[in-house]
This record gives structure tokens, sequence and C-alpha cells, in this order.
């Protein structure tokens, strides 16, 4: 599992699924206050060329809501 640690607090934390036509996907576990929704975020770091239009996106699921 990748991780990202900054002053010894784990920041976010991904496993990595592969899309056939997106590519490698990585995802983040979203915390508030303590508790940790896992896998709650997603995105596409180097999408294939077929679906570039998701690169520097990042999605959401699990509960989280999102509007405008």
């Amino acid at each position: 599992m990748a991780k990202a640690v900054w002053n010894g607090a784990v920041l976010a934390a991904s496993e990595h699924t592969v899309c056939r036509w997106k590519g490698q996907a990585g995802y983040f576990d979203v915390e508030v206050e303590g508790q940790v929704n896992r896998g709650a975020a997603w995105y596409y770091p180097a999408p294939k060329e077929a679906a570039q239009s998701v690169k520097d996106h990042v999605a959401f699921w699990k509960g989280v809501e999102v509007s405008d």
C-alpha cells in the first residue's frame, strides 16, 4: 500500500488497480475528525491515451457528496 506521510501523520494511503482503457488507478483514504473512509477517492496519475480527459482529476464515492 502506498502512503503519503508528513510529520509522522499518514495523509493518504492507496492501493492500485488497473482499468483496461484508463490505466493504473490510485486510491486515497479520506479522513475527517478521526473517521476514515478507505478508498473513497481515486485518480489516474498517468492515464492511457484514450482517457487523457481524466488526468489531474480526483473522483469520490462511498458516501462522499460532491456538489457545485
